[in-house]
């Protein structure tokens, strides 16, 4: 059913369980009251996408729901995108500049705060400078409403 799941998290209300399946680069949505299995996305390039049509992700190591139950932030190659539930709309976040860097980092774990700010821990290519950063709601490429 799944593919090398690196992550999973639980909604605050306990009815929905996502996935971040990193060798199938997609987000997995399993709704508890009725057991389906739904994809969010699928893989970066795919023509197949899951309900959050057009939306794709690279590896995702990562994820969490916002503290609302509302949205799911996704750690991925290129940076930290949100799924907001409600209309299955995705916006990036947090965005890795691999151009611009000569040791580029990938975020490898993420968790919201309720401040609306996040922790991202990163691990650069060469992996060595792991870091956990702390991101104030003001750093972060668009407001995420968790």
């Amino acid at each position: 059913l799944f593919s090398e799941p690196h992550d999973v998290a639980v909604s605050p209300d306990g009815m929905l369980i996502v996935v971040a399946e990193f060798q199938t680069n997609r987000v997995r949505l399993i709704r508890l009251h009725d057991g389906s299995v739904v994809t969010l996305a699928k893989r970066w390039g795919s023509p197949l996408f899951g309900i959050a049509m057009g939306e794709q992700f690279s590896r995702p190591r990562s994820i969490a729901f916002g503290p609302a139950g509302m949205s799911v932030l996704v750690a991925n190659s290129y940076g930290v995108r949100v799924v907001y539930l409600n209309n299955y709309t995705v916006d990036t976040i947090v965005t890795t500049d691999w151009a611009a860097s000569d040791d580029p980092w990938y975020p490898s774990g993420v968790a919201p705060l309720s401040d609306g700010g996040l922790l991202v821990a990163q691990t650069t290519m060469a992996e060595r400078a792991n870091t956990v950063s702390l991101l104030k709601a003001s750093q972060l490429w668009s407001m995420p409403s968790f």
